[in-house]
């Protein structure tokens, strides 16, 4: 697979889904940033809050505890090795499923699909 990470040219912030391919509780997701200069640009700060000045990383502002624990917990219980083996396992499929409808008269597959997207 080519680079799809901060070693390519202008990408600066990488998105990822916990809860979906991280095998992680609904509702968590992480946020990475490629230089401090642009993690400070992701803030929230409402001067003019009833309750005070509100200052917050993320839009939504609190999130539940026990999503965030559950979140690191799973990421640590399946580790470096099973998320690799989860990514050859889902390519693999991704591949086969693309070659297998190439067979299927009336099909196209547009591209080659690379990840997990047919």
């Amino acid at each position: 697979l080519a680079p799809f990470d901060f070693r390519v040219d202008g990408v600066t912030s990488i998105a990822a889904d916990t809860h979906k391919y991280g095998f992680a509780p609904k509702g968590s997701s992480v946020i990475m940033y490629k230089s401090k200069e642009t993690h400070v640009k992701q803030f929230f700060v409402q001067p003019d809050w009833s309750g005070g000045i509100y200052a917050s990383p993320t839009i939504a502002g609190s999130r539940a505890g026990a999503i965030i624990a559950a979140c690191w917990a799973t990421l640590m219980y399946i580790g470096e090795e099973g998320y690799v083996e989860s990514t050859r396992k889902i390519v693999s499929t991704t591949r086969y499923i693309s070659k297998e409808l190439k067979k299927v008269e009336g099909i196209k597959v547009f591209g080659e699909p690379q990840v997990s997207v047919v």
